[in-house]
């Protein structure tokens, strides 16, 4: 048999094989018609369409004025507008799809969608018209962020006594340019004039020659009416060399002000002020007469009178006597009313008098233990001993004063209070800073001088800090409730020192006065127990302290709470170089004028005017220097003011004064006719007066004794069709039914004296306690016969 040989087996490796199976795979699944998923990378539009819209915006103007939108008149400010506007809709989807093989279309599967609204901006033109103010312009994208829409508007005047840099381009003969200068450095105030370029170029003329030279200059002048001597003698220089030039533009180195029509204009006049030294009854008076005079002549509008100044009264009181610094002896009566006569010269003149109280201190200036000796057998330090406590306060003997803590003497100073609204016609209570004494040398502050009266009254409730707090606190609520029941519209304002607390706001440092003499503003503020504010904010702005950082402090938290703020200035030191320890107290008029318009900045915040510490300064001069005085009067102060309107206090709205008639000076009253008035030689001014009556029928709604009259320019009453309600502009605030103007010749320019044309109209409207003025009067054409 024969064998033969097995052949060995042969290894196959897999690799060919797995390949050759992947792709078998792979071919069946494409050709099985497999679907493939996908989605949109971002937002697609799917359709877009324009859709109509319009906004409500609330227009409002300071002061009110007409309105025109794209060139149309739509009516008197405030007013409600609606502005078109187109809106793009745009409607967006994003997608998922699934594309399977041999079908032409994907296949959505799912879908988001969403639509996106984009307003197209419209132009629209507010035109702002008001008598005596500039026109305004204004441009406005709709739709506007805020639903009310807020302008001022400049005085034509306003320019007067604020800084401005021209900008003025010269053209002329090389050789002239030294006239030029000379004419721009005789106006020039204080700043550098700036040259572009520093040598005049050429503009024309054969090359090499020195003709037609051009320079420009920016020159600093003190205000329009510098710039407009400036420019004066440019044109009579040009006509003279034979130069031209060209007023570029004005750039106001400082913010233009519209003289508010409502603002709080105050001073205080101290014991110190008035009557002084002075104890003779018709003396007295005759000075008092002179300062209501230059009162009025700067448009101050409010008075803070002293009428209380240590437990005693410059006014027939029923509870306390006669100040001895009426006569030099405590208790005597003088023989008038001081404060009736005050009242009522300050009301003829259309000023406010708010009466001016210390509730606490019992005397100015006393020696422990033995000082009640000197007063009136009725003043309360011998009536009430009791109630009296001495602080010892080093070398200046004591600080006499009534204890807070007691109930009754609460009570007490409530009583004054509603005793002196009750019998005279003032306008206000003012306190001021006076309740603990300040702390100085030798006296670090309170310590246990009424710990007995704590003991009784608040040991075991309050720490004795707090307590002394409370008790101030509760005093001036006391006050409040019983003013207001006598009469709702009188007002009710303090004036705290300027410093709240050491530290607050951030970086300011001083005497906190909620500390040092428990005078805590801000809880008045919270409950409502006042209606202003006026803290003595006695210092230089961006000083230490820092007069501006005060302000801003003291008015939001005063809007916060809804009340009025009229800062406190301090006139004292302007125009003296005496004491000069006062390192950081305004020294220059240039400094209170600023402040004036620091304060009018924040007239959104509830600065609502100001008033100044105090009637006299370090010199005996009436509201400081004369360059002070003539600032005011010739700027800020030029116009004419009522006091702001309290909106938590009674605001109906008067009767319209009636029968408005032209008086002549020297003839029968009454004379309906104004002819007669252009007989005078032209130029020269003329006076005339006008009359009124109350209207009849029953009391004339609230309290109201002082007038407003307005002149309307026959232009502007004319362009608005017979319409004159805020129209007019004020020139003159009286408290008598009558009054007498001066009217400003063509050529004439005189302090005083207002522009009136023939033509031109007048009204006049009564105001109530609360400032609430009535409806105008049936108004007078002036210069034309019934």
């Amino acid at each position: 048999m024969t064998v033969f040989p097995t052949a060995p087996k042969r290894r196959i490796s897999p690799k060919p094989y797995l390949c050759l199976i992947l792709l078998l795979l792979l071919s069946t699944i494409l050709s099985s018609g497999c679907a493939r998923i996908y989605q949109d990378r971002g937002w697609m539009v799917e359709e877009i369409c324009m859709v109509q819209e319009e906004q409500i915006l609330q227009v409002e103007s300071d002061p009110p004025a007409s309105l025109w939108l794209n060139g149309e008149y739509v009516g008197e400010t405030p007013l409600e507008i609606r502005l078109p506007y187109e809106i793009q809709k745009i409607d967006l989807s994003r997608k998922a799809f699934k594309k399977t093989p041999g079908k032409a279309e994907a296949e959505i599967i799912s879908a988001e969608n969403r639509q996106e609204d984009l307003p197209q901006p419209s132009l629209h033109t507010l035109h702002f018209k008001a008598p005596g103010h500039h026109d305004r312009f204004t441009t406005l994208n709709i739709p506007h962020p805020e639903t009310v829409f807020h302008v001022e508007l400049k005085d034509r005047n306003s320019g007067y006594g604020v800084p401005v840099k021209a900008i003025i381009t010269i053209r002329t003969d090389r050789d002239r340019f030294p006239v030029v200068e000379d004419i721009l450095a005789m106006h020039q105030a204080p700043g550098e004039i700036q040259k572009d370029p520093q040598k005049p170029v050429q503009t024309g003329g054969p090359p090499g020659g020195s003709d037609d030279f051009q320079q420009t200059f920016t020159v600093p002048v003190a205000d329009l009416r510098a710039l407009d001597g400036l420019m004066a003698d440019l044109v009579s220089a040009a006509g003279r060399r034979n130069f031209r030039f060209q007023l570029q533009g004005i750039h106001f180195a400082a913010k233009l002000f519209t003289n508010p029509v409502r603002e709080f204009r105050a001073v205080w006049v101290s014991y110190i002020d008035w009557p002084g030294t002075e104890t003779d009854p018709a003396r007295q008076k005759a000075i008092w007469i002179e300062m209501l005079d230059a009162f009025s002549d700067l448009n101050i509008n409010v008075l803070f009178f002293h009428v209380r100044v240590e437990a005693d009264a410059l006014y027939r009181s029923r509870y306390e006597p006669w100040s001895r610094l009426l006569t030099g002896i405590p208790g005597r009566d003088p023989g008038y009313d001081p404060l009736a006569f005050a009242v009522a010269e300050a009301h003829k003149r259309g000023i406010e008098l708010h009466a001016w109280m210390n509730p606490y201190r019992t005397r100015l200036s006393a020696r422990c233990g033995n000082s009640r000796t000197s007063t009136a057998a009725d003043h309360i330090t011998r009536t009430h001993p009791e109630w009296v406590i001495d602080f010892p306060i080093g070398g200046r003997g004591c600080y006499q004063m009534l204890d807070p803590g007691i109930p009754e003497v609460t009570q007490w100073i409530a009583r004054i209070a509603a005793d002196i609204v009750g019998r005279y016609d003032v306008d206000g209570i003012h306190f001021d800073d006076m309740f603990y004494p300040y702390p100085g040398p030798g006296y670090s502050g309170a310590k246990g001088e009424d710990y007995r009266t704590y003991q009784k009254y608040g040991k075991g409730k309050i720490g004795i800090q707090d307590w002394r707090r409370e008790n101030i606190n509760g005093m001036i609520g006391a006050v409040n409730r019983s003013i207001k029941a006598v009469r709702k519209d009188v007002r009710f304002g303090i004036s705290p020192f300027g410093i709240w607390r050491s530290g607050v706001p951030e970086g300011i440092r001083g005497m906190s006065s909620v500390d040092a003499i428990y005078s805590d503003a801000l809880a008045w503020l919270s409950k409502g127990s006042i209606d202003y504010l006026t803290p003595q904010l006695y210092w230089k702005t961006h000083g230490s302290p820092d007069y501006q950082r005060l302000l801003e402090w003291w008015a939001e938290k005063v809007h916060e709470a809804g009340r009025h703020i009229y800062p406190g200035q301090i006139i004292y030191y302007v125009g003296t170089d005496r004491f000069p320890e006062q390192g950081n107290k305004p020294r220059s008029p240039k400094e209170i004028i600023e402040q004036v318009k620091s304060n009018r900045e924040a007239r959104d915040r509830s600065v609502l005017g100001n008033a100044f510490y105090r009637a006299l300064n370090g010199e005996d001069q009436l509201l400081g220097p004369v360059k002070l005085r003539q600032e005011l009067e010739k700027g800020l102060y030029a116009a004419p003011a009522l006091p702001p309107i309290m909106d938590w206090l009674p605001v109906e709205r008067p009767r319209s004064p009636i029968n408005l008639q032209f008086e002549r000076e020297g003839e029968n009253p009454k004379d309906h006719s104004a002819d007669g008035l252009n007989k005078e030689p032209p130029g020269t001014s003329k006076i005339i007066r006008l009359v009124w009556d109350d209207p009849t029928g029953p009391e004339n709604g609230n309290r109201c004794w002082k007038y407003a009259l307005y002149t309307v320019s026959r232009e502007d009453y004319l362009e608005r069709e017979g319409e004159i309600r805020n129209l007019g502009t004020l020139v003159a605030v009286t408290g008598e039914k009558s009054v007498r103007l001066r009217i400003k010749g063509q050529k004439e320019v005189e302090n005083g004296a207002i522009s009136l044309e023939r033509g031109d109209l007048l009204f006049v409207t009564a105001v109530s306690g609360n400032n609430v003025e009535s409806l105008p009067s049936v108004p007078l054409v002036f210069g034309i016969s019934p």
